[in-house]
């Protein structure tokens, strides 16, 4: 008669298992269609208030400082932002007021609010008004003017550009003068959500951030930055500094930490299914030893004897 112990000794392992789908997730994630290009940018912080700046000085040093950066060897545009994609909080909303549209009584017409287009996170406008990108005129002293991504336009203005048309936030009507391309503003596995960008300096904050798109590695980018920087106002601290990609690491942080927990959890409790496999062949062996015995003396091998206690293990390893 054989003797075995007990199969619960040869257990599952759900820990590997899950792990294996996380690192999958997680390899996905990286394959995500952010809508914009995030490789070869620089982010570099600023907060003139800091530096006892009021706003009108701000705003002059916000505009020379992006002029500046434009010419430097080695970057190709530079933009300024109060909040980027995919980070973690900061998330604006805004009750806005469509014109000529009526919504339905339990209609959700929230937007997500961010403050200017970043189009130096390329490709980023996919309908702009007749004279172009530019939003040199859209001061302080214009008229309040909107962009919108491509849900919202697609939501509020499905058989019709929504170029030209006005929405109205708070108590002041916007003229929507361009459609962005939708991005994943909050999470990786979002999907589109109406989203409205506001000109900078219509809406008009102390700490930005310096977008700049780089043709150089991130030292040689930084120092060109930072002597530009040191050339408007050397005592102006710069906060922050990192690339577009590590900023996104943000974003991937628990599907990481998940993804390398598991696999520990999961090597563990696969070490101890071993541990447990061998216990079992071994405890099977040593009960057995009668019958091996025989069949050596009757002419088995070593190696018949060995193939015929590994299929066993194996089959037991396929049951657990």
């Amino acid at each position: 008669m054989h003797h075995y112990a007990p199969l619960q000794s040869v257990t599952a392992n759900p820990e590997l298992v899950s792990a294996g789908l996380f690192i999958r997730s997680l390899r996905e994630a990286y394959k995500v269609n952010l809508g914009f290009d995030p490789d070869h940018v620089l982010l570099a912080s600023f907060d003139p208030f800091l530096s006892g700046y009021d706003e009108n000085r701000g705003r002059e040093f916000y505009r020379r400082l992006v002029e500046g950066v434009r010419t430097l060897p080695g970057i190709q545009s530079s933009t300024l932002a109060r909040r980027l994609p995919l980070t973690l909080g900061g998330i604006a909303f805004a009750n806005v007021t469509i014109d000529g549209y009526t919504p339905s009584p339990a209609e959700d017409i929230r937007s997500i609010m961010g403050p200017s287009v970043p189009t130096t996170l390329k490709p980023c406008i996919s309908r702009w008004r007749k004279d172009g990108t530019s939003t040199k005129r859209d001061h302080e002293r214009a008229p309040r003017v909107v962009v919108i991504n491509e849900t919202m336009a697609r939501r509020y203005w499905p058989k019709e550009s929504a170029l030209g048309h006005r929405l109205k936030l708070a108590d002041q009507w916007l003229e929507i003068v361009g459609v962005a391309k939708d991005v994943k503003n909050r999470s990786l596995s979002e999907s589109p959500k109406p989203f409205l960008y506001l000109p900078l300096f219509q809406d008009y904050r102390s700490n930005m951030i310096l977008v700049a798109r780089t043709t150089v590695d991130r030292g040689e980018a930084f120092r060109a930055v930072q002597t530009e920087v040191a050339v408007l106002d050397k005592r102006m601290p710069i906060f922050d500094v990192e690339t577009f990609e590590e900023h996104i690491g943000v974003a991937l942080f628990l599907q990481r930490m998940a993804a390398t927990l598991l696999t520990i959890f999961g090597l563990l409790a696969l070490s101890l299914a071993g541990l447990g496999l061998y216990g079992v062949v071994a405890y099977s062996v040593s009960q057995r030893t009668r019958e091996l015995g025989i069949r050596i003396s009757v002419g088995a091998s070593k190696g018949d004897v060995l193939k015929l206690i590994l299929g066993q293990a194996l089959m037991l390893a396929a049951v657990g």
